[in-house]
């Protein structure tokens, strides 16, 4: 990789995002704040419902009292293999024109049928899925196996966390926004998580720093890290690490951002 690949993370909670965005709802609860949740379905070029995911958004517009939802709540798109998605929510999504595609093919999951629908359409690249990161372990692996599959930036957002992958390469993360704006957690955990291969890295900016040493399953991992005092965040890595980062959102920034990666 020639440079480095710079983030201004979260930009998509911008109250003007520069850079569009697709959204995914995956069928797991949804947990995060409903301000803030009514601000990504507002703002997102590109919305993809899968499978219960379907029926939960629906739950969720129900109960949470929302005015001024785009469209009515209707996503573009509804996908998966339809085997836990209510018969009459299909039924009116067809009347309402919404495409439901089913996609029963089991050698990939509902999540990468999304990712494919997103890039079969044009739809924007940066991802933002909808998940949960608690409950069944599979399910929570398989959601990073789906980072590790895909070219596109793809964002697990969940209540209190953020996650994705850092590509093979060198890496610059802003986090001096975030630190402002309270979007971190209280404690400001840091996880740098390497999934698929050992890989070497080396990192400026955290309390804890790394300098050209080896993270692997079964050896060193980074869990409970945190953020030094500077305001962006090197990191280099010859294989694919998985960044995740505490958050608790109270409110939706303000102001324009950065894009998110460029």
């Amino acid at each position: 990789m020639a440079g480095s690949m710079y983030w201004n993370p979260l930009s998509f909670l911008g109250a003007d995002p520069v850079e569009p965005f697709s959204l995914v709802i995956l069928n797991q609860p949804i947990s995060i704040k409903k301000e803030i949740m009514a601000h990504l379905w507002n703002k997102a070029t590109f919305r993809v419902t899968v499978d219960g995911g379907t029926d939960r958004w629906f739950e969720w517009l129900e109960s949470s009292s929302i005015c001024g939802i785009l469209n009515l709540g209707l996503p573009d798109v509804v996908t998966g293999d339809l085997d836990s998605i209510r018969s009459s929510t299909v039924a009116m999504l067809q009347e309402k024109s919404v495409p439901v595609f089913h996609t029963p093919d089991q050698d990939f999951t509902d999540f990468c049928k999304a990712i494919r629908c997103i890039k079969e359409r044009d739809a924007p690249s940066l991802i933002v899925a909808v998940c949960e990161v608690s409950g069944r372990l599979d399910q929570i692996l398989s959601q990073l196996n789906t980072l590790h599959m895909f070219e596109e930036c793809i964002v697990l957002l969940s209540s209190c966390s953020a996650t994705w992958l850092l590509k093979p390469g060198s890496h610059e993360i802003n986090v001096s926004n975030l630190k402002h704006n309270d979007i971190l957690s209280d404690d400001r955990w840091i996880g740098l998580i390497p999934v698929g291969a050992p890989t070497i890295v080396t990192t400026s900016g955290l309390k804890w720093n790394l300098k050209n040493q080896e993270m692997k399953f079964g050896g060193m991992i980074s869990s409970s890290n945190t953020y030094g005092n500077d305001p962006v965040i090197k990191i280099s890595a010859d294989q694919p690490l998985i960044w995740s980062m505490g958050i608790s959102i109270s409110s939706i920034t303000t102001g324009k951002t950065q894009n998110a990666n460029e």
